[in-house]
C-alpha cells in the first residue's frame, strides 16, 4: 500500500482538519480556512471536505496541502508522521508552518477587525464635527473639519457598511485597500494624533472634570457614586465599535444576537 493510500485508509478528514485547528461543529461545518468566512461554509465528512462558498474540495491530503502549502506528497507525509502512521520526519517546513503559520483566512479577518475598527472611530468623529462645526449662518466661512466631513463621511460610512454586510470577496477588496500604500497605519496615526489633542471628541468640559482627575481611583465614568451614562457609553463603543442598521447591532464579527429576544 502506498503512502496516500495509507493517509486516506488511516486519516479521516474530519480528524486531520481538527488536528490542524478547524473547529467542526456537530453537524460537520466549520468555518473555511481559505477564505474570509464569517458564517460557516465548510461542510467536513470522513473522506472528503466542500466549502459551498469559495469551491475548495478534497481529502485530508489535500486540506493538509492548502493549509501548509506543501506538495500532496509533502502533505501525506505531514499527516503520516502527525498521526503517528509512520516514523518518518515530515519536512522541516511543515513543522515550522505548523507552529507559526496563519492561514490567509486568518490574516483576513484580524485585517478585517483592524480595519473596522478605525473606519468606526473615523466615522464617528466625521458625525461629531459634521454637527460642531457646521456653519451657523450663510455668511460663515467653512470649516476645514466640516469640509473634511462632507467629502469624506459617506464613502467612510458605505466601507463601514461593506464590512458589516459585504460578501467575503467585497470585504475582501476593502481590507486589501486599506492596507495598500499604509491606508490603515495612516488613518490610525491620524486618530491617535487627534486623540492626543483632546478634539476627537470635543465634550463638554463639565463632563470631562472626572475623566482628567488622575486621582481618581474609578473608572473615569464612574465617581464611586453614580455612572456618567455619556462617558460610558463612548469608551465602550471606543472598546467595542458597531453600528446600528435598521434596528440591529453590527460588529465586525457579525449581527449581536438580543439575548433576551432570543430566550423567547
Amino acid at each position: 500500500m502506498d503512502l496516500f493510500s495509507t493517509v486516506k485508509t488511516n486519516i479521516s478528514t474530519i480528524d486531520a482538519a481538527e488536528r490542524y485547528g478547524i473547529e467542526v461543529n456537530r453537524y460537520g461545518k466549520a468555518l473555511c480556512p481559505f477564505h474570509n468566512d464569517r458564517h460557516p461554509s465548510l461542510f467536513v465528512d470522513d473522506d472528503h471536505y466542500h466549502c459551498f462558498a469559495c469551491g475548495e474540495h478534497g481529502g485530508c491530503d489535500r486540506l493538509t496541502s492548502k493549509l501548509y502549502g506543501l506538495s500532496l506528497y509533502d502533505a501525506a507525509k505531514k499527516l503520516a508522521y502527525d498521526f503517528g502512521i509512520t516514523q518518518d520526519k515530515p519536512p522541516n517546513k511543515a513543522m515550522q508552518e505548523k507552529q507559526n503559520r496563519k492561514s490567509e483566512a486568518q490574516r483576513l479577518r484580524e485585517n478585517e477587525k483592524l480595519c473596522f475598527s478605525a473606519l468606526m472611530e473615523y466615522y464617528k468623529l466625521l458625525q461629531k464635527w459634521m454637527v460642531l462645526y457646521a456653519p451657523r449662518a450663510p455668511e460663515d466661512t467653512l470649516h476645514d473639519r466640516f469640509v473634511q466631513a462632507c467629502h469624506q463621511l459617506d464613502y467612510v460610512e458605505y466601507l463601514v457598511d461593506l464590512l458589516i454586510m459585504g460578501d467575503s470577496h467585497e470585504r475582501t477588496e476593502v481590507i486589501d485597500m486599506m492596507m495598500t500604500d499604509g491606508r490603515l497605519k495612516n488613518l490610525q496615526t491620524y486618530l491617535e494624533k487627534v486623540n492626543k489633542e483632546g478634539k476627537s471628541f470635543e465634550r463638554r468640559e463639565d463632563l470631562y472634570d472626572e475623566a482628567k482627575d488622575e486621582d481618581n481611583e474609578w473608572a473615569f465614568w464612574f465617581d464611586g457614586k453614580n455612572i456618567n451614562e455619556v462617558l460610558f457609553c463612548q469608551h465602550f463603543l471606543q472598546l467595542h465599535p458597531m453600528k446600528c442598521v435598521r434596528g440591529r447591532l453590527f460588529t465586525v464579527d457579525g449581527i449581536v444576537e438580543d439575548e433576551a429576544r432570543s430566550a423567547k
